[in-house]
């Protein structure tokens, strides 16, 4: 009895959460946006909905530091603090292990948005030059690489904030790890070597394309077939969505399936009760039309009786015309309504189907990660951003490609 108990909240919680969460059309005016080169004004357009929550906190932070705006680190750090006051807990599911943590307000983010909260923190931190508190950060993100889940674009992102804050051993560990993770023996040496004056980190993309059929309570993610420009060594980052689908237990898969698809089935019933009573209500307009057709056709008739044929037949014909063309004009206006009637349920289908369409991940992360090993400059409809640690021997810039 507890445990279904459990349950039953489990799920309450689960279909109240999926109400407060944005519809992921929501963030196609911000996403068009960011799309253009304009992070300033994909800023502006971020949904209000979960205002303070993890995911709009994460990219607002990444999308300030694209759009050189005064940074606000209260929200960044209060998702830090909250993280770091709890405990993490692997948690597994058939072979995998995945660590889970709720944020504040109930949503479990995947490994690689824990990381790049700490990353985009200690991005802020180097570029105002905090160093100290941009190495707590990456201390951070490196503490969840180490023990939970590895990535190669992730280790090159952190090994090159590494770099830019003069902690060049520090580095090393990360490019050599980016290596052997990827295959990429030029990384694996760059470990190895002193120093380089200069090195770049390009971002590029925006990520994998959601495509959602009907009925299903995820979308598929389709990859960006777009390639990054010459000039450095890329990694795709399609590891962080297709691990971001799979984070979740089994308890909660089933949860928020159970939650979509009961939306789904009461939105497809209203939407077939409506369509029927549409169709009622239009045949009942044509079948008027065909009675009040017929009757007038009868008066007609009628009259003509009562006049002994005494009516001319252009009179007769003239009335027997504009009885049909009442009939018709009624009958006319019953298909109309009928169209329009569907026409209007279909676009109310749709309408609700797109409010069906929620999945809270953070958005606006690239494609594509490379390094390079040479100073860089802006090209076009890409924003560069320097970094300025302290007695540094490498330069870095971070460039975002979009």
């Amino acid at each position: 009895m507890l445990r279904f108990l459990l349950v039953l909240a489990a799920l309450f919680q689960c279909a109240c959460a999926t109400q407060r969460a944005i519809r992921d059309r929501a963030y196609n005016p911000a996403v068009e946006a960011y799309q253009r080169s304009d992070p300033e004004q994909a800023y502006e357009f971020v949904p209000r909905g979960e205002e303070g929550g993890f995911i709009t906190t994460v990219e607002k932070g990444w999308l300030a530091f694209w759009s050189k705006k005064a940074w606000d680190e209260k929200p960044l750090q209060a998702q830090v603090d909250t993280f770091d006051q709890r405990r993490y807990t692997s948690i597994s599911r058939e072979t995998d292990y995945f660590l889970f943590q709720e944020s504040e307000e109930g949503y479990v983010p995947s490994e690689h948005e824990i990381v790049l909260l700490h990353l985009i923190s200690a991005m802020h931190f180097s570029e105002t030059g905090r160093v100290e508190d941009a190495k707590v950060e990456l201390r951070r993100a490196g503490y969840v690489l180490d023990r939970y889940w590895d990535d190669p674009s992730l280790r090159i992102w952190l090994g090159s904030l590494w770099a830019a804050l003069g902690e060049w051993n520090e580095a090393q560990v990360d490019f050599r790890r980016a290596g052997v993770l990827s295959g990429k023996k030029d990384w694996i040496r760059l470990a190895d070597g002193p120093p380089p004056p200069d090195l770049t980190l390009h971002f590029f993309g925006n990520g994998p394309v959601m495509e959602w059929m009907d009925g299903q309570y995820e979308p598929q993610f389709k990859p960006d077939t777009q390639n990054p420009p010459v000039g450095a060594q890329y990694v795709r980052t399609d590891a962080w969505f297709k691990r971001h689908t799979k984070r979740n237990s089994d308890l909660r898969d089933t949860l928020v399936k159970s939650n979509y698809m009961a939306q789904y089935l009461g939105s497809k019933a209203l939407t077939q009760t409506g369509r029927g009573l549409g169709k009622i209500a239009s045949w009942g307009v044509r079948i008027t039309g065909v009675v009040v057709g017929a009757v007038l056709v009868g008066g007609v008739i009628y009259l003509l009786a009562q006049s002994g044929g005494g009516a001319s037949g252009e009179g007769v014909g003239y009335l027997l015309a504009g009885a049909v063309a009442a009939g018709y004009a009624i009958y006319v206006a019953g298909e109309r309504l009928d169209h329009d009637i569907q026409k209007s349920m279909k676009k109310e289908e749709e309408s609700k189907r797109q409010d069906l369409h929620i999945y809270r991940m953070v958005r606006f992360l690239p494609t594509w990660i490379g390094l390079g090993i040479c100073a860089t400059n802006p090209p076009e409809n890409a924003t560069i951003v320097r970094l300025r640690g302290s007695s540094v021997r490498t330069r870095v810039a971070l460039v975002n490609h979009y």
